[in-house]
């Protein structure tokens, strides 16, 4: 075997440099403890290099596991379950389990109702001591710590190869950012070399060792007072059968498989087979009962056959058992060509196998489980239980009580899945270290402290086209994460299905309720009424009570029911003072029971979603029912999710970006450039974790403007301005129009509190605009129409100058005005041109 190199900060060194770049480590570890690995980055690269692996185009890993001894075909089936490790989804599950999210180092508030927070944080500097013998376990562990944020020290020896070298230096190569190189380190160290251990030891804020107990204790002798120990120890481990189960034909197979697989060499592996009996007579046939099975199975496992000292001890082992059968206290069953071993012994006592296929036969019941086993508690790991449905609580709750840590049926016990428990604890949560801050009356309406943290943007290959809303409707979705189905309300066309996992929807949720908290809801003392839109597969209402639910608040989930006076009725007997909904249904409401809201005087915020409100209504609400909150709750679309929120400094359509699931680009109207300044341009969206639909740079169809300088809440997220709907800007006749500048002219210069609707017509060859507004307002329509050609100079130009296009003003009943039949929004512009030629 050739020397191997060493990996110096994510790139291959020569080993022969490794003396003078120790003396370097101490200022450069100092340095990179102030960068944070984005677990999201990590996942990425792990991805790339799993779906390389199992595509068989990563050849050199197969040649540095054959280099350590490993037989081909082993080799290739190693690899696989590296690849299969080291996909997205396990790991994304794996950090999920282990440590409660895909970002657990972002330090966020244990409740909403209490400023305490707390977080996941990496040790630091970790070093890994990993076996000789087994190649893999080191870098694995090392992606662990990855996990877990930390920077890793691997070191390894002259009988590891050079594989963990190259399957970091592969990793490395994955990561598309650049960001992965500072965490890694590969030295190839002797554990001879006790002064360069030592110094290795010493930089350390945790050690990660396996081995035996003298091994251990050497590491914690020259290891500095403080480190963090995180020990790997020998276990054992064995099988339990009752005695129906001992004669399970399917049960004997799975036990006889396990003893072959491997060779005994992993700690799940059973070293000794309990029988549930107290006659020795039982365990002699049931030895030859399993010894059929052996005789059947272990030929379709190829052998590794032990070297000279380990199949001297078993032997040694074997013949000793042999002896005491001569005293009648002992038996060996085995076949001619001495494959395998069950050693018979009816004296309880766990003993370890000398392994190679040798397996321990000994009664136990269940009456004295604990009381044998315990002893060996320490040690303890897998127990493989053949027995009744019934049966498997009571005597699962006797062996974990005895020290087990891991219960699988005979067959299994080499069966994992991620986030999988490692001898009774989480891997990475050993990795990690609690941290908690507690910032007094500074964390009012913070849900994270990430939010003043700069966020990073997503990597996006140069080149992504922009997904148009065909393109998301065309998306592959994965069957297994399409849980939740959601309809749009047709604003933006005809209405579609959206599909997100329940893992998506979990997560938007959660981002939403930070945002929503941001805005100004307090779970700890507002009363909420849930009055979004429900049913025909609408997204509204239950979005909305997952958010409430989210952040504690109390909650009256109403939804916009057409029985007002219900509501308003409803609001008085709770005493609620928090309104959710959007604002066509809200406006309605307190239109038509004005007098009994005014008089409970109760309700002071108003959360929306779907449109906004105008200034005047605004204005409206707050002279004459005394509310003080009037704020976007969320702003989002069925298809993208949760978006943005809007914190007590935005006011009207800004909003900041929920940067902790989507990223925001603003593209010009007319190109896929980004806009300059504060132009308005297209909002094209990516969302960080989306499972159901990948949605990557995606053309929501809203528009919208840079919100430039800080914002004085502090939050680091990017500012925007919603400007309308894609659609909202239209052509009549010469200049584009603008529908919300229609909206803004009548608010300010009319005080006009209503709802607004544009038809757009072609007759005769001549555009036409029809501008509908609430006949309850008393406006007269030559007056609107005026003001509107006095106030908006593109649209005097077409109707006017050029005379390309007719203006009619058409004040009409509420009912008049045509909604989206889902949601109840509003349908903003109408246009039958194109149908009407």
């Amino acid at each position: 075997m050739t020397a191997a190199p060493m990996l110096w900060r994510g790139a291959i060194r020569d080993a022969a440099e490794l003396p003078e770049l120790l003396k370097t480590l101490l200022a450069l570890l100092a340095d990179d403890l102030a960068l944070r690995l984005n677990p999201m980055v990590l996942l990425a690269a792990a991805d790339r290099l799993g779906t390389a692996i199992l595509a068989g185009t990563v050849p050199d890993l197969q040649q540095a596991l054959i280099e350590t001894g490993l037989p081909p075909a082993e080799a290739d089936q190693t690899l696989a379950t590296i690849g299969r490790f080291l996909a997205k989804e396990n790991l994304e599950q794996k950090l999920r389990r282990e440590l409660g999210g895909v970002d657990p180092f972002a330090i966020r508030r244990v409740t909403f109702t209490e400023p305490v927070f707390e977080g996941w944080a990496p040790l630091g500097v970790l070093v890994h001591l990993a076996p000789a013998n087994v190649p893999t376990v080191g870098p694995l562990s090392v992606i662990e710590g990855l996990l877990a944020g930390n920077i890793n020290l691997l070191k390894t020896s002259r009988k590891s190869g050079r594989f963990p070298q190259v399957l970091l230096q592969a990793l490395v190569d994955a990561d598309q950012t650049g960001s992965l190189a500072p965490f890694i380190y590969v030295l190839p160290l002797s554990s001879q070399d006790q002064g360069a251990l030592h110094d290795l030891f010493a930089l350390a804020d945790g050690i990660a060792v396996w081995g035996g107990e003298e091994t251990v204790d050497a590491v914690k002798k020259e290891a500095p007072r403080g480190t963090e120990m995180i020990v790997w120890g020998h276990r054992i481990s064995f099988s339990y059968l009752t005695a129906a189960a001992g004669t399970d034909p399917a049960l004997l197979k799975g036990v006889a498989e396990e003893v072959c697989i491997l060779e005994q060499q992993a700690c799940s592996s059973p070293q000794c087979l309990y029988l549930e009996t107290s006659d020795p007579a039982d365990l002699q046939v049931f030895a030859d009962r399993l010894g059929k099975v052996l005789t059947t199975v272990a030929p379709t496992f190829p052998r590794t056959l032990p070297d000279r000292a380990e199949a001297a001890e078993v032997t040694t082992v074997t013949e000793l058992v042999r002896l005491e059968g001569c005293l009648d206290h002992g038996a060996v069953v085995e076949p001619a060509d001495r494959s395998w071993r069950l050693l018979i012994d009816p004296e309880p006592g766990l003993r370890p196998s000398p392994l190679f296929r040798t397996l321990w036969i000994k009664p136990l019941t269940r009456d004295r489980i604990v009381s044998t086993l315990r002893p060996m508690r320490a040690y303890l790991q897998t127990v493989t239980l053949g027995c009744t449905r019934e049966e498997v609580a009571p005597l699962s709750s006797l062996l974990i009580a005895a020290g087990a840590d891991r219960i699988r049926q005979p067959g299994r016990t080499f069966s994992s899945y991620p986030g999988e428990p490692h001898d009774g604890v989480y891997a990475l949560q050993r990795y990690s270290r609690r941290v908690s801050v507690d910032p007094g009356s500074l964390g009012d309406g913070v849900a994270s402290l990430a939010e003043f943290v700069a966020p990073t943007a997503p990597f996006l290959p140069e080149g992504t086209p922009v997904m148009t809303k065909d393109d998301f409707h065309h998306i592959m979705v994965d069957p297994r994460t399409e849980h939740l189905s959601f309809k749009s309300g047709g604003s933006s066309g005809a209405p579609k299905l959206s599909i997100f996992s329940y893992q998506d929807y979990r997560d938007q949720m959660a981002a939403a309720a930070d945002g929503l908290f941001a805005a100004g809801l307090d779970p700890a003392t507002d009363r909420c009424i849930n009055l979004f839109n429900a049913g025909h597969l609408y997204g509204g209402f239950i979005s909305f009570f997952t958010i409430l639910e989210d952040l504690g608040a109390i909650q009256f989930p109403m939804t916009a029911v057409p029985e007002t006076r219900e509501v308003a009725e409803a609001i008085v007997k709770y005493r609620v003072n928090t309104l959710l909904g959007i604002p066509v249904y809200l406006n309605a409401l307190f239109e038509e029971h004005g007098a009994l809201l005014k008089e409970y005087g109760g309700v002071k915020k108003i959360f929306y979603g779907g449109e906004h409100f105008t200034a005047a209504q605004v204005t409206h609400l707050r002279e004459e029912f005394g509310i003080e909150i009037i704020r976007s709750a969320v702003y989002g679309s069925n298809d993208a999710g949760p978006l943005a929120f809007a914190c007590p400094h935005c006011e009207g359509g800004v909003h900041h970006l929920m940067t902790a699931n989507q990223w925001l680009e603003i593209q010009k109207l007319d190109a896929d450039e980004p806009v300059v300044g504060d132009e308005v341009g297209r909002l094209i969206l990516t969302s960080r974790q989306r499972h159901g639909q990948q949605i990557v740079r995606y053309e929501i169809g809203d528009t919208g403007r840079w919100v430039p300088g800080p914002c004085p809440c502090g939050r680091k997220s990017p500012r925007f301005e919603l400007m309308g709907r894609h659609g909202d800007v239209f052509r009549s006749g010469g200049p584009f129009l603008n529908y919300r500048k229609f909206v803004n002219l009548l608010t300010e210069h009319l005080a006009y509190a209503g709802e607004v609707q544009l038809l757009l017509d072609l007759k005769g060859g001549q555009e036409q605009i029809t501008v509908r507004i609430d006949v309850g307002s008393g406006l007269d329509a030559g007056v609107v129409r005026q003001m509107l050609l006095d106030q908006y100079p593109e649209l005097s130009l077409s109707v006017v100058e050029f005379k390309t296009t007719d203006l009619f003003i058409e004040p009409v009943a509420a009912s008049v005005f045509e909604r989206i039949a889902n949601s109840g929004k509003l349908k903003t512009i109408i246009d039958r041109r194109e149908v009407q030629a």
